[in-house]
């Protein structure tokens, strides 16, 4: 909601599409980098939280919520492909999402070799800690190019009603609830 608000801010650089497929694809490799996020937030919690006894932790409960991360990463790295961004051409929520999901495995699950199994997502994810480490602007990043002043920023060519304008719309393929442990 909070970058949904920002979003409506600015006039260049929208990392939510206003409407149509490519907001749906947006929002859908959000929710997917939220559920990455919610399975290892209880993975480490069963595993380290001190109010809970070494004696009650279930291994076969954290080994179940790792199980959904990797394959909601599987799942990224099909629908990432070999596009620059997850959402097509642009940087959007969408990789924003999908890098906090990828740093935070990365920090506190650092014995899960996802880079080994997906390249294609530790190049996006390095894309974006060397643009975030660079200080680029998110919407000289977006566009591939230098940052520009704040005085001309670059722009992001509008989206008109009924038009991909070559933008991606197909998004992760994501697991059902069946074909996933609970």
């Amino acid at each position: 909601v909070i970058v949904e608000y920002l979003d409506t801010l600015s006039p260049v650089g929208k990392l939510i599409p206003a409407m149509g497929r490519e907001r749906a694809e947006v929002k859908t490799w959000e929710a997917l980098a939220d559920g990455v996020l919610d399975a290892l937030l209880l993975a480490r919690l069963e595993n380290s939280w001190s109010g809970r006894p070494k004696a009650q932790r279930c291994q076969a409960w954290i080994d179940r919520q790792i199980s959904k991360v990797n394959a909601s990463v599987k799942a990224m790295s099909q629908g990432l492909g070999e596009k620059p961004f997850c959402a097509g051409i642009y940087l959007s929520l969408a990789d924003i999402a999908i890098g906090c999901a990828l740093g935070y495995l990365d920090f506190r699950f650092p014995e899960i070799d996802w880079r080994g199994n997906h390249p294609n997502l530790g190049k996006l994810q390095d894309k974006l800690v060397e643009a975030r480490l660079k200080g680029v602007a998110i919407v000289a990043t977006a566009c591939g190019s230098p940052a520009k002043s704040a005085k001309s920023p670059e722009r992001r060519p509008s989206m008109s009603k009924g038009t991909t304008s070559g933008v991606s719309v197909s998004g992760p393929k994501v697991a059902t609830s069946s074909s996933v442990p609970a």
